[in-house]
């Protein structure tokens, strides 16, 4: 709930405050500001409509107004200022009674007056707590009081006040809507009193459309003057995030473009970004500007883009941009909204919906994805530069020899491990057709930064990048090596568990001998092999019949091969002892009954 605004004699600081705040006014709020004056000073401007949509600051508007106003010596003949919030109010008497027991007196004289007014219903109100009160001889009820003294209190007391009424759209629609357009009426009418009515029109029809249709019934009765708000994005940015406290662009970005001007939005996303900010520290610093056009894009869409996107979610579903494909013009929509913001969905920014939904996130069940999305972003932006400068020979004459080989030469030098092989290969080759010698290193490099960042072979990748046979045929060479020194224990682990094969994990299988299957078989031992989480292994029973079962149907030579030696290192181990006997017609068994 809003709180009242407080009115104080303004000192020297809140003047000068009050000064630069209207200073500061858009063309559109400076035009509303003109109008409020024109209220305040009009004898015939009794009650002014303020409109604007939820969360623009149309209270925080009027209050700073108020303040500004008062430092100008604007509020004349205006006793006493009542803010008087409608939410949560649930009668006529609550209204009364806050308009009274939230004012604020203007100047001493007001004090005074106010104070005088007050005498006469206070022996009134200190018997309000006694079942029945005497007045003038006669005895009452303390109900029957009780409406005496609210009258007494509208009489005697409440005159000549500026009372704002806020967020009318949420009354209770236990309150009729006719009795508070009586109780405007009458504070206008009969107490000489200026009201402003604060509230979003446009949300009436669906939160109380009573209210709505006594308003449009009543309103060449009741209003005088209609004044809606209508700040530009850039002004309620300053508010939500005012720029020395180091706003992002990104976020200036998303709300500008997406023409929200909510400030209730706005501090979301500052929340947001300064949390996640503390929580992911200087980790992972090449998803931090994405990230946070991340963060301002989902809190645009989930709380002011509800009439786009129902389920904020689905952004982030693996199928959304299939789903974009489709004729709807929802998802059309969907689209242009999204593209126009630059944003680009990833499956870690499901830990900035968490926060929305929860207000914390479990960082620790992120980090891998963000170690490998920070790792592809960094990727992407080297990448980005080396394009660039390449871009300087495919599009004109203006760049000279020296200036592309020399600058694409020193990029390489500094970079040649930061860029996709393919990339490096390509830059490599254009230096050498433009007779420049490249150091071997830098490809070397640029292989091993390769190999690091894809712990497996991809052929696909490596057919994509159209590098030469000789290269591809010394990174498949690198990756053989690489294979052959992992235990046959990791590769069967990874292979039983699998929903599939993994070729690359299968051709290093291939290399092993009868010797080496036996030697693993006969040593394995669960409790002594973990994997890297520090789990154990799977027993060898359950490892080497998953594999066998997996592979009996295969047509391949090598494949059918690598079956041979292992069933050859079992028959060795059948023929060692009656209890190896024993133990390998249990691995068979165990294969038959889950067969």
């Amino acid at each position: 709930m809003k709180m009242p605004f407080q009115q104080r004699i303004p000192n020297e600081n809140e003047a000068e405050r009050a000064e630069e705040w209207h200073r500061g006014l858009s063309l559109s709020t400076r035009n509303t500001c003109d109008a409020l004056e024109e209220f305040l000073a009009s004898d015939t401007i009794q009650v002014l409509e303020l409109k604007g949509d939820w969360g623009i600051g149309k209270t925080y508007y009027f209050q700073n107004f108020l303040t500004w106003a008062k430092c100008k010596n604007m509020l004349g003949r205006l006793r006493a200022y009542s803010y008087v919030s409608l939410f949560g109010s649930v009668s006529i008497s609550s209204l009364e009674a806050s308009i009274f027991t939230s004012h604020e007196p203007q100047g001493e004289r007001a004090n005074d007056r106010l104070a005088s007014a007050y005498k006469p219903i206070k022996s009134i109100l200190d018997k309000a707590g006694q079942a029945t009160i005497g007045l003038r001889g006669a005895r009452f009820a303390l109900g029957t009081a009780t409406a005496l003294i609210d009258g007494l209190i509208r009489k005697y007391y409440i005159k000549d006040f500026l009372i704002c009424f806020d967020d009318i759209e949420r009354m209770s629609e236990q309150v009729s809507p006719s009795s508070f357009l009586g109780l405007v009426s009458s504070l206008k009418e009969q107490q000489n009193c200026k009201i402003v009515l604060i509230y979003n029109y446009d949300k009436l029809s669906v939160s109380n459309p009573r209210l709505q249709d006594a308003i449009d019934e009543y309103r060449e009765k009741i209003i005088d003057r209609e004044v809606s708000l209508r700040p530009t994005v850039e002004e309620n940015m300053a508010i939500a995030w005012p720029h020395q406290m180091g706003r992002p662009l990104s976020f200036e970005r998303v709300f500008n473009i997406s023409e929200c001007a909510n400030i209730r939005v706005m501090r979301k996303a500052r929340w947001a970004i300064e949390y996640f900010s503390k929580i992911l520290g200087s980790q992972w610093p090449n998803i931090r500007d994405s990230f946070q056009l991340a963060v301002a894009s989902l809190t645009v869409i989930y709380y002011s883009r509800k009439d786009l996107f129902p389920d904020p979610s689905s952004i982030l579903a693996d199928d959304f941009f299939k789903h974009l494909a489709a004729e709807s013009q929802m998802h059309r929509a969907q689209y242009q909204f999204i593209s126009k913001l630059g944003y680009s969905p990833a499956p870690h920014h499901n830990m900035i919906l968490d926060f929305f939904r929860h207000g914390s996130v479990d960082i620790d069940s992120y980090k891998g994805v963000l170690q490998v999305n920070d790792i592809n972003e960094r990727l992407s932006r080297f990448n980005h530069q080396c394009d660039e400068i390449l871009s300087r020979f495919g599009s004109g004459f203006f760049a000279s020899h020296d200036q592309v080989v020399h600058e694409l030469h020193e990029f390489l030098q500094q970079h040649s491990g930061d860029i996709s092989i393919g990339k490096a290969y390509g830059a490599i080759d254009f230096l050498g057709q433009c007779g420049v010698e490249v150091d071997p290193a830098l490809l070397n490099q640029a292989i091993q930064s390769h190999m690091d960042r894809e712990p497996q072979l991809d052929p696909y990748t490596l057919n994509f990048s159209k590098l030469p046979d000789a290269v591809r045929e010394d990174i498949q060479r690198r990756y053989d090596a690489k294979g052959a020194s992992q235990s046959i224990s990791n590769l069967m682990q990874s292979l039983a568990g699998s929903n599939g094969w993994d070729p690359d994990e299968i051709r290093l299988l291939r290399m092993r001998t009868e010797s080496e299957w036996l030697e693993w078989i006969s040593s394995f031992n669960s409790y002594q092999e973990t994997t890297e989480s520090g789990e154990f292994y799977s027993d060898v029973f359950h490892l080497v019949a998953t594999f066998l079962k997996r592979f009996e149907s295969v047509t391949d030579a090598e494949d059918q091969a690598t079956l041979e030696k292992i069933k050859g290192a079992l028959e060795q181990l059948r023929a060692r002892s009656p209890v190896d006997r024993l133990r390998v017609e249990m691995l068979f068994n165990y294969m038959t009954q889950n067969a």
